[in-house]
């Protein structure tokens, strides 16, 4: 559910949304590569390209079936929005022109129409038509609570942006508002030259510090602090967050990381790209994409909108566009730290190893001692299944710890899983049970180590009590469950193990190992038939060669 906090005026916007994401009953392997120039047949390409996360192939299809049909106000809005996710900002904007040139008005009606027009006039610093069009527009891709930020940009007093911004609802919403509150507050003093006012604006407001708020000290330390590491707020941020990227960056570079003067472009843009990102954390990647993309146009050079941009499309499966993305974020960047991580993990999601390890390797020359580094080239080399160079890297990264808290209970899991692949197994518990003492509601520890005793024989009670919390907290994880089904296997409760094990193939049915597990159950239970059943299920989803084998022989010989 998404909250009222950023509810958005757009049914008509989601409606269209929709319909680019759920074409569903076509193959995904199916391309749209060729049409017959029909109006049906270009839309159900575009319908289709859009299915296979082609944003400027279905942008090109729904442009063409608006030419030979614009009346249709469904396939022009289509049209537009497949150019807006794709990055083609200028071509919706004139798609829109000869719209308006056709029809001698405006589509008025559309919501991404009417976001564009404002768009348009912004980029053109057409300021004041601008906020006439922002407000008199009857449908806009903008929720209500973010329109005070917009007219307080595009005011042309002080006093006038002020009085604008003010009917910003941040006190009765919520943390979050009042930090997007006082953070343009402060860029809006800034720029109508009350610099003292907005200094004073960003020290009140980053007196009580979070990293919610780390965007208002990037601005501040290029505005205010002169470069001066030891200005009180930068070297309170230091102290407390010595390992965070731009602390990092900060260490390393003597000049300002931002030079450009602050305008309402840019603080029109800074306002979509906040939108933009609390409606990612919503999940809502569409929408935020659009919003990302309309911000990166009115200011190219925002490298966290290029970095949300790369995160959008990451999250719809849009991987390799997501890496150009992320490699477009210069090196002097103070967010290149976390693009080249990212850009290692795409790599990693596309199985392109060798891409992945290029990237971590580089940022290990920059950066030696930094955890997530050492830890990621861990990751890297555990599903490679080089588990001596996975301890390796996973004992580095704990060597970086000065002190081990709560919260690095996934080092010592990783290594321990590291060391129980490489049949190291006396090191491998040791790790599990640290992790534990650490972080006593993981589940995965407690699963995994559980399991581990199970499946050797080996403390079985305290194995089932293990597991047992695991599934306690989270119920509908199927390799827990099936961890349960398989200690009550071992203690010889067969019963009880079938109806776990049952439990665990309806949550995950096409995992061979569970479906073997529930057939050695079902035959030790008395249920032969059932078991062979099971068995010759699990060999439809391609065990591997060693469990293959062992399912054949209870085949033939049962258990």
């Amino acid at each position: 559910m998404v909250s009222k906090v950023f509810s958005l005026k757009m049914n008509n916007f989601l409606y269209i949304t929709l319909i680019i994401i759920s074409v569903s009953f076509f193959e995904k392997k199916l391309q749209a590569v060729n049409y017959h120039k029909s109006y049906f047949g270009s839309i159900l390409s575009g319908q289709i390209a859009n299915y296979n996360n082609d944003s400027s192939l279905s942008a090109e299809f729904f442009n063409y079936a608006h030419t030979i049909n614009p009346k249709n106000k469904e396939v022009y809005n289509l049209s537009l929005m497949s150019l807006v996710i794709s990055g083609n900002i200028e071509t919706a904007i004139s798609t829109i022109k000869k719209y308006e040139i056709q029809f001698g008005k405006k589509p008025d009606d559309s919501v991404i129409s009417n976001f564009l027009i404002f768009i348009n006039e912004i980029n053109n610093n057409n300021f004041k038509k601008a906020l006439e069009h922002l407000n008199n527009s009857k449908s806009f891709l903008i929720t209500d609570k973010m329109v005070p930020i917009l007219e307080g940009w595009l005011s042309p007093t002080l006093e006038q942006g002020v009085s604008a911004l003010d009917k910003y609802e941040y006190k009765s919403e919520g943390l979050a508002l009042s930090n997007i509150y006082f953070h343009h507050l402060g860029l809006i003093q800034y720029y109508h030259t009350k610099k003292n006012l907005s200094k004073k604006t960003f020290e009140e407001h980053l007196e009580i510090f979070d990293l919610e708020k780390l965007r208002t000290l990037y601005f501040y330390f290029n505005l205010f602090s002169k470069n001066n590491l030891d200005d009180k707020y930068i070297s309170s941020f230091l102290e407390k967050y010595p390992n965070h990227s731009f602390s990092i960056y900060l260490k390393r570079n003597n000049e300002k990381i931002f030079k450009k003067l602050i305008t309402p472009k840019q603080g029109i843009s800074e306002a979509l790209y906040n939108l933009a990102q609390t409606l990612y954390s919503q999940n809502m990647y569409e929408t935020s994409l659009a919003l990302a993309q309309t911000a990166l146009f009115l200011d190219q050079e925002n490298d966290l909108v290029k970095y949300l941009i790369s995160m959008n499309l990451n999250s719809l499966n849009k991987k390799k566009l997501a890496i150009d993305y992320m490699k477009s974020i210069p090196l002097n960047s103070y967010i290149n730290w976390n693009a080249i991580i990212n850009i290692a993990e795409f790599y990693i999601d596309l199985e392109q190893y060798d891409f992945a390890s290029e990237y971590l390797h580089k940022l290990e020359k920059s950066y030696p001692k930094k955890t997530e580094v050492l830890y990621k080239l861990g990751e890297l080399y555990h599903i490679q299944r080089d588990y001596k160079n996975a301890i390796k890297y996973f004992s580095a990264a704990i060597s970086t710890i000065r002190v081990i808290e709560k919260k690095h209970w996934y080092l010592y899991y990783s290594r321990g899983m590291a060391y129980e692949r490489s049949n190291k197994w006396q090191f491998a518990e040791k790790d599990f049970l640290y992790s534990i003492e650490l972080s006593p509601e993981q589940p995965l520890t407690l699963n995994y180590l559980g399991y581990s005793w199970i499946d050797s024989g080996k403390n079985i009670d305290e194995a089932k009590k293990l597991i047992s919390k695991a599934v306690k907290l989270r119920p509908n994880d199927g390799y827990f469950v099936d961890s349960l089904g398989w200690a009550y296997y071992r203690m010889g409760e067969y019963e009880k193990a079938v109806m776990e094990l049952e439990k665990a193939v309806s949550l995950v049915p096409n995992d061979p190992i569970i479906n073997d597990h529930l057939g050695d159950a079902m035959w030790r239970a008395g249920y032969k038939n059932e078991a062979i059943f099971q068995w010759n299920r699990a060999l439809i989803y391609k065990p591997e060669d060693e469990l293959k084998e062992k399912i054949k022989f209870k085949l033939k010989k049962g258990l």
